[in-house]
């Protein structure tokens, strides 16, 4: 049964973090203004629209907080009477845990729904007080989000450990679920460069600036890890260094985080510093493949290893229990963004950012 609420988890926050992904995208394009991301706004819209599906598919999760020493987090069990873990009771509780993940939700899909429910009118009455509005609101809806995506982040993760903590672990979380997000919106769009209207709309100068969003996110990610992993092993607490001793200490992990630092950061960051990797469709989107296959590695080298019996590796059925449990989760997933995305017309019809974006390429 631990293991079965093990994967779950582990398969339920990796396509979190790309449903998450998406709608700090599309908060984000609609706080800036942005006409790069005009063309995979609907790739954006249809990823958080999976925010209620990942409701209900999270629920196995919030059922393990109820199940008392026997749940996956350790604060419910082991640990539960540890000095450390006492005086944080008050956070660390069921009913908080329950109360909390129901609030984001309910947050994270108002704000969403707004947006697109914004876009949806627009479209039919041509009225530019909508864009105005969303404007606005995109701003505050940044803010709310990063806040509360923050505390999100805590409980459904980092608290895997209640004797660890990061304050950089939920920022450092969410660039990763931007740059899964904006991978995947990268190849979904260069595999439909011939189509209409996407081989008007979705060229020379809006790939560039793709590209140079997917360079300056995979550098941000890679800054994020970087200053986490030095901040804490400078300061050579047991307690938080243990994050990383418990994954250098395998074998198998430590190859993982090697590939880590060469195929999702040096090799992509090399290929997207060259002009050309972001002025051909067909390199950009072998690139955008690599960073989202890493990006899958990744969530498995950060959340897998929690489960970890002090002292003792990963085996391989582990593995492919949990990378089953992850492409199972994903062909849910997908097969409900993909009938979300063919709903709609592939561009906003009438968003006056749109012409901007067509004036921008042809300028």
């Amino acid at each position: 049964m631990a293991l079965f609420f093990q994967v779950w988890l582990y398969a339920w926050v990796t396509w979190m973090t790309m449903t998450l992904g998406c709608a700090a995208l599309l908060y984000l394009h609609h706080a800036v203004r942005g006409k790069w991301s005009l063309v995979i706004l609907r790739t954006l819209e249809a990823g958080a629209k999976q925010l209620l599906p990942m409701m209900f598919l999270g629920l196995p999760v919030v059922a393990s907080v109820w199940m008392g020493e026997s749940s996956i987090y350790p604060w419910l069990g082991e640990l539960k009477n540890h000095p450390q873990v006492l005086p944080k009771a008050a956070y660390l509780n069921p009913a908080r845990f329950t109360a909390f993940y129901f609030a984001y939700f309910v947050i994270w899909s108002f704000l969403a729904t707004r947006l697109t429910n914004s876009a949806a009118t627009q479209d039919k009455s041509f009225d530019e007080r909508e864009q105005t509005m969303r404007l606005t609101f995109g701003a505050w809806s940044m803010v709310i989000f990063m806040l509360s995506m923050t505390l999100a982040w805590v409980d459904w993760v980092m608290s895997l450990d209640p004797l660890w903590s990061s304050t950089m672990f939920p920022a450092w979380f969410m660039m990763g679920g931007c740059l899964m997000a904006l991978s995947f919106a990268a190849i979904l769009l260069t595999s439909r460069m011939k189509e209409e209207p996407f081989n008007t709309a979705a060229s020379g100068e809006v790939l560039k600036d793709i590209g140079n969003m997917l360079l300056t996110l995979t550098m941000v990610w890679a800054y994020f890890s970087l200053s986490q992993f030095l901040i804490m092993w400078s300061a050579n607490i047991p307690t938080e260094v243990k994050y990383y001793q418990s994954r250098f200490d395998v074998p198998a992990l430590n190859v993982m985080g090697g590939i880590l630092i060469a195929f999702q950061w040096l090799i992509p960051f090399l290929a997207l510093l060259a002009p050309r990797t972001k002025k051909q469709p067909a390199l950009l989107q072998k690139v955008a493949i690599l960073i989202l296959i890493m990006r899958f590695v990744d969530m498995f080298w950060t959340v897998v290893p929690f489960f970890m019996a002090k002292g003792k590796g990963i085996d391989t059925t582990t593995v492919l229990v949990n990378i089953a449990g992850m492409v199972v989760f994903g062909g849910v997933w997908l097969s409900l963004f993909f009938s979300d995305l063919r709903r709609h017309s592939p561009l906003p019809k009438h968003d006056a950012r749109l012409e901007e974006a067509l004036s921008h390429v042809q300028s």
